[in-house]
């Protein structure tokens, strides 16, 4: 239930047209790309500032025109929402391992994936992948991702409390059966 909030919220500064909300996906999608170029530019810091940019600019066009993405990322969907915060995620839990204060980054890490997961549950499955991936490090940290991971779904909770029968029909059963 999150990204009708956040793309009404986008709508509401920027106008109420589909233009608006296409830009909004197509914004969180260069932000996934970005993520993605950094990424690939930090950890080929050993290999040099040459493969350093050739590698990011690599991954940017890998990614950028996969058909996929542009058919999907551009789109009023929630599907960009998800690539954008899985990404994120991801470069957060990859950064634990440099980093001093790696527990704030598995909660950062976990918020972030729980947004995806509370804009679609197609990307739920990232959740156990990158849960396995933390505690390989500390349950402290594992403990504070499933802590970020359980915040962004408040709403769907507090949405479930009200209406338990609609809510789990619509955000649940709907997307498992149809």
């Amino acid at each position: 239930p999150l990204y009708p909030y956040l793309a009404g919220f986008w709508m509401r500064v920027f106008g109420e047209t589909w233009r608006s909300a296409h830009a909004f996906s197509a914004l969180l999608t260069i932000g996934a790309m970005l993520l993605i170029c950094r990424f690939v530019y930090h950890y080929l810091r050993p290999a040099g500032l040459a493969w350093q940019v050739s590698g990011a600019a690599t991954a940017a066009l890998l990614f950028g025109l996969n058909a996929l993405v542009v058919q999907f990322g551009t789109i009023a969907q929630p599907y960009a929402l998800c690539l954008f915060f899985l990404t994120a995620g991801f470069t957060l839990a990859a950064a634990m391992e440099e980093s001093s204060h790696p527990d704030w980054l598995s909660l950062a890490s976990g918020v972030c994936t729980g947004v995806s997961i509370g804009a679609s549950l197609l990307s739920a499955p990232a959740a156990p992948i990158t849960l396995i991936w933390i505690s390989r490090a500390r349950s402290s940290s594992a403990l504070r991702f499933l802590a970020g991971c359980a915040a962004p779904l408040l709403p769907f909770a507090w949405l479930l409390a009200r209406h338990p029968r609609s809510t789990w029909f619509d955000v649940v059963t709907y997307q498992l059966r149809y």
